[in-house]
């Protein structure tokens, strides 16, 4: 009833399309989400959702170019930045994924999460320092963080510290 009484309103077809995405009608909700976005593309909403439905779907390229216009459009979003590194990431691209790591957990330092990916990616650089410092750092925001607590130990054996 709400899209029939305000089709154009995007806010209605990104709750929309996550609606049809959660009730197992993946395409149809991708397409309300695009719709909205179409509709206001300076969004965030349905751009982070479309970006990481299709991240979760599989979809990798096509989530990558929706975090990429996500991220060039909010910047200062801690959770795309992250959501974004996390896939370049697991594409074996932890150099890209360092700068968006890097953002994330520099808005967010509290975020034991954000510390430890990033801790990840250095360490998948080969910068076994900087990784077990956001690792430590992580631990320090959430004591009992248990993979910050797991990377930690691997990342002192590793640079000779234990």
């Amino acid at each position: 009833q709400a899209l029939a009484k305000r089709p154009k309103d995007p806010t209605i077809r990104n709750n929309l399309g996550n609606a049809l995405i959660y009730s197992g009608h993946l395409e149809e909700g991708l397409a309300e989400l695009r719709e909205a976005i179409r509709l206001d593309p300076a969004s965030l909403d349905p751009r982070f959702n479309l970006a990481n439905t299709l991240a979760q779907a599989g979809r990798a390229a096509e989530a990558a170019e929706e975090f990429a216009e996500l991220v060039r459009r909010h910047p200062e979003d801690a959770d795309g930045r992250n959501r974004y590194g996390n896939l370049l990431l697991a594409q074996g691209r932890p150099g890209e994924a360092i700068p968006h790591l890097e953002a994330a957990a520099r808005r967010q330092p509290d975020n034991a999460d954000f510390l430890n990916q990033l801790g990840i990616a250095l360490a998948r650089a080969g910068r076994l320092r900087e990784a077990l410092a956001n690792f430590e750092a992580a631990l320090a925001v959430a004591p009992k963080h248990p993979t910050s607590a797991h990377n930690a130990a691997l990342a002192r054996q590793r640079v000779g510290g234990g």
